[in-house]
């Protein structure tokens, strides 16, 4: 992951080409974790450590196939990590399985 902030600070015309799109599979306690810490270290990256290139073009996407996050949990704290990761510009997919990964190498 910090190869990839690394390489879009280098080149930021690559970080709209799906450099910084990050998948995180789950909506437990570990995904929805997860999930924030990489929000946060995209905003630590550009804006206290001056990379150059914008937030924006970095992307997180929580997958889960239930249709809510932290379905052991009650349904409001389930609503508030919700509210608080799409506020942290994650984007849920919920409902949705993932059926095959592809592993994207970085050029250079």
């Amino acid at each position: 992951m910090l190869r990839r902030l690394e390489d879009a600070d280098t080149h930021p015309d690559r970080a709209t080409n799906g450099l910084l799109t990050f998948v995180v599979v789950g909506g437990g306690p570990t995904g929805v974790e997860v999930a924030g810490a990489l929000a946060e270290l995209l905003d630590v990256a550009v804006r206290h450590d001056g990379f150059n290139f914008s937030r924006s073009s970095g992307r997180i996407i929580l997958v889960d196939g239930l249709d809510r996050l932290l379905t052991p949990f009650k349904p409001s704290g389930a609503a508030y990590a919700a509210h608080t990761l799409e506020r942290r510009g994650v984007e849920l997919q919920l409902g949705h399985m993932v059926r095959s990964s592809t592993v994207v190498r970085g050029t250079g």
